[in-house]
């Protein structure tokens, strides 16, 4: 069975893209995760991932999926008239 984890409606939602080995700053500062001292930063030279970024009103959600996975919620949100603002 499938449990929604979250629910956003369509009309008023924004969404954006970026290919980063760090999350986006909305998701939360990763360097309050704890770590060893003198540790690097925790996503230096990490491989790059897809981050989708999705606003509804107050409510935001940060999702790293695959490029195939983004392929395919990049369709499904345009089919809602949702378009996709790639970030650099």
């Amino acid at each position: 069975t499938k449990t929604d984890v979250a629910t956003l409606p369509y009309s008023g939602t924004s969404a954006t893209h970026r290919v980063s080995s760090a999350p986006p700053s909305v998701a939360g500062e990763p360097a309050a995760a704890a770590k060893q001292p003198m540790a690097p930063p925790m996503y230096m030279g990490k491989t790059p991932h897809n981050w989708l970024t999705l606003k509804s009103g107050t409510d935001t959600i940060v999702l790293r999926v695959s490029e195939r996975v983004y392929a395919q919620l990049k369709d499904a949100l345009a089919s809602h008239s949702v378009q996709v603002q790639e970030e650099k």
